[in-house]
């Protein structure tokens, strides 16, 4: 399976499995779950961390959609 066929569920683990309970940039949880060199949709991995924010998953600092400048965390 390419990871551009991800389930939107699949996708969060891979995001949950690179975030800490540390803050972290949202580009480098981003950069550790699907690598550098995939090609996902910008605007689909952003809407994956709010939903993840939403549902208390994970915990943000800053607006997600400017990922270099934005952290997040798993909710403690």
């Amino acid at each position: 399976m390419r990871r551009s066929d991800l389930s939107d569920d699949d996708l969060d683990k891979l995001l949950l499995a690179a975030a800490t309970a540390r803050w972290q940039k949202v580009a480098m949880v981003i950069s550790k779950a699907v690598g550098t060199y995939e090609t996902l949709d910008e605007e689909r991995l952003t809407r994956r961390i709010l939903a993840l924010t939403d549902l208390g998953t994970l915990e943000s600092a800053g607006d997600v959609n400017n990922w270099r400048f934005s952290e997040v965390r798993i909710k403690r």
